[in-house]
């Protein structure tokens, strides 16, 4: 039995996959522990993992609902600021806490969210084997592929390698204090500087929780980066209450705009107002406000401060989402077309990809009136070519094995120490 610790931002959309892939490996006999602030404890305890704790001074009990306040009224830039503020001062942590707890805990390898660059320049630094897990849409760079940030779409002309050549640029910009901070402490301990964030990914295994099919076309991943399907796993969530009894026959509309950019009450007004009329049953999960303390809104759907996700899109007609990689794997993993109203981080891009494999449709801000809502939802809930589309990449997810495949090549990098190469590639380097 071999003793792995799991690292990720404690939000759900981080949490919950990585949490799948921890549950798994405890199936599979070996010790997992979480380590990380204690807002994530009860979800950890849920999963049946260890825990251990990580900067009980600087972020105790309540600091990530603080965040996801502050988060759910930004938009666009502002919330990218926000996100990168709150990653610097964690990094500070992880940077300072993180190596004696890991000497503490004595563990033989170590699964870490591509976004948590201080943790894989501390496993560097201690010569401890990792795996990088894309809980949010991945950051490997290529000419033709934009950054996740942006809505643009797929394009290999010239023009299109030079917007995202702009676009990178501007990532780079951004991360300039968080690469500094980690190449301050790679100096003291004695290793090379970093030039970018991405020179962190894991040389033995990268995992993604999405399928080929639903990406842009790809040239360039490292032979030892895998599509491996939605992460879901239903064993390791808490379970939620939810009125079952107010469902009728009609079909099933789920809408969430996750635990983070959830207070954008206009937005709730709209794609309320915009389902009304249409042979269906909406059911709105706020992420985290109470519904007896928003504005009024329009009557008739279910509305709820959470909702047991996985049982519900086993029901939906359609998702309404806010392209967050959490709720769009596992509406793809049920084969539930989707309508992306995407906020800020990645889920530009992954609202992107949502129009560009054909599952559904983007509506990017300024096409966010009730009519142009109406207009979308009529035309996904109705065209079966949505959710055929959505049905074979469904069956993609399925063959790629999920969070149990995930487990098994974590399992096999961190035993051997050695690359584990995808099915019809080589050892070329990254």
């Amino acid at each position: 039995m071999a003793h792995y610790a799991c690292l990720c931002p404690e939000v759900p959309g981080h949490l919950n996959p990585t949490l799948a892939i921890g549950w798994q490996l405890r199936e599979r006999g070996h010790k997992v522990t979480f380590v990380g602030v204690r807002d994530a404890q009860r979800a950890v305890n849920a999963a049946g993992l260890e825990y251990h704790p990580l900067g009980e001074t600087a972020f105790p009990t309540g600091t990530i609902p603080q965040l996801a306040s502050r988060l759910g009224r930004l938009e666009g830039f502002a919330a990218v600021r926000c996100t990168l503020n709150h990653a610097q001062d964690f990094s500070s942590v992880i940077l300072q806490e993180l190596p004696a707890i890991l000497k503490r805990l004595q563990v033989d390898g170590l699964i870490i969210d591509q976004l948590r660059h201080a943790d894989i320049a501390v496993a560097q630094s201690m010569q401890i084997p990792f795996v990088t897990i894309c809980n949010a849409l991945t950051f490997h760079r290529e000419p033709n592929v934009p950054p996740p940030a942006f809505h643009w779409n797929y394009r290999s002309d010239w023009l299109g390698r030079i917007r995202n050549q702009m676009g990178w640029r501007g990532i780079d910009f951004l991360s300039r204090p968080a690469l500094k901070l980690i190449n301050q402490h790679r100096r003291q301990w004695k290793q090379p500087p970093c030039r970018s964030l991405t020179q962190l990914d894991s040389p033995l295994a990268q995992l993604c929780q999405l399928p080929e099919s639903f990406d842009f076309p790809r040239q360039a991943l490292a032979p030892w980066f895998h599509y491996v399907g939605s992460w879901t796993q239903e064993q390791s969530r808490a379970s939620v209450p939810f009125p079952y009894e107010r469902l009728n026959d009609q079909p099933l509309i789920y809408a969430s705009m996750g635990t983070l950019q959830n207070r954008l009450f206009g937005t709730f007004r709209n794609l309320i107002e915009a389902c009304q009329g249409l042979d269906a049953q909406l059911v709105v999960s706020l992420g985290s406000s109470d519904p007896s303390t928003l504005p009024d809104l329009p009557p008739g759907p279910i509305i709820v401060p959470h909702a047991p996700q996985l049982q519900l899109l086993k029901r939906a007609a359609m998702t309404i989402t806010h392209a967050g990689m959490n709720t769009t794997s596992e509406s793809l993993a049920q084969g539930v077309p989707m309508v992306a109203l995407p906020v800020t981080n990645d889920q530009p891009g992954v609202a992107a990809r949502i129009e560009h494999s054909g599952v559904g449709k983007m509506m990017i801000p300024r096409k966010r009136q009730v009519s142009d809502l109406r207009r979308a939802f009529s035309d996904v809930l109705s065209n079966p070519k949505y959710r055929q589309r959505a049905a074979q990449i469904q069956e993609d997810i399925l063959t790629n094995g999920g969070a149990s495949r995930a487990a098994e090549i974590v399992e096999r990098a961190l035993s051997t120490n050695q690359p584990v190469i995808r099915e019809g590639q080589t050892n070329l380097g990254s």
